[in-house]
């Protein structure tokens, strides 16, 4: 079995009660914060850019936009193109 996710103890998603279908989060947990939290858009945001930067309302499946955060936030970094 490989390691839990080591922001469960914070991770909004992990800890409060998501809206939705509670056997639908329960199996999203177990994959992303049990098991392949490599894979899961909110660790990938967090590791890259800081805590602050991860939306509350993220879904570990939300990829796209965790890309299209990241994306952003890397291009405000590197300054003005030209």
């Amino acid at each position: 079995m490989k390691p839990m996710c080591p922001y469960t103890a914070g991770c909004p998603f992990f800890v409060q009660n998501i809206p939705g279908s509670a056997r639908a989060v329960a199996i999203l947990r177990r994959r992303y914060c049990l098991s392949n939290h490599a894979e899961c858009a909110r660790k990938q945001v967090r590791d890259l850019l800081g805590p602050s930067f991860v939306p509350v309302n993220l879904y570990p499946t939300d990829s796209c936009w965790a890309d299209s955060i990241i994306e952003a936030e890397q291009e405000k970094a590197s300054g003005p193109a030209g």
